[in-house]
Formats: structure tokens, sequence, C-alpha cells
């Protein structure tokens, strides 16, 4: 089981996991508020943009994975 967890597909696959599941709530959250605040074309185009930054971020975390 412990050289499962070795292979880099298997690797990013659970970083991915992890690192999605905390910036998705996040994300969620802060769109929650700003749907509550303003109109919903600028909720989606903040959930656009976080599309955007999300594979920004995570393409860097997968440089030291």
């Amino acid at each position: 089981m412990i050289e499962l967890f070795e292979k880099p597909l298997i690797k990013a696959f659970i970083s991915f996991a992890i690192f999605r599941a905390f910036y998705g709530f996040g994300i969620l959250i802060i769109s929650y508020f700003i749907a509550e605040k303003s109109s919903i074309y600028f909720s989606l185009g903040f959930l656009m943009i976080s599309m955007i930054t999300s594979r920004i971020i995570f393409k860097n975390i997968k440089k030291y994975i």
C-alpha cells in the first residue's frame, strides 16, 4: 500500500483532491456572500476568475510534489 502512494500520479491526484476540497469550500463561502450583496453576474464572474486562479495555484503546487 505504501508504494502506491509513492507513484507521482497518485500523489498528484491526492494532493489535487485535498487542494480542491479546501479551495472549493473557501470559494463557495465567498461567492455566497458576494451573491447576497451584489448581482449574480458579479458572482459568476468571480467564479470564472476563481477557476483560472485555482489552475495557476495548483500548477505551482504540483512543482513541489
